[in-house]
């Protein structure tokens, strides 16, 4: 299980290293819970990046 909490602004973000396929998330907040499905295709991983300026 992973949990996120929200920011002052009531935004939660979650880093998303799972293997690609279909899964199920529960919101729960204040005694109500909401369950969506959350599809991950890709995951990235970026080891160096360079930015030419030329």
């Amino acid at each position: 299980m992973v949990t996120a909490k929200t920011n002052t602004k009531g935004v939660a973000t979650l880093k998303i290293t799972q293997n690609p396929k279909t899964y199920k998330i529960t919101l729960e907040s204040l005694g109500a819970s909401l369950t969506k499905r959350l599809a991950v295709k890709q995951v990235l991983t970026l080891k160096k990046v360079s930015k030419n300026l030329s």
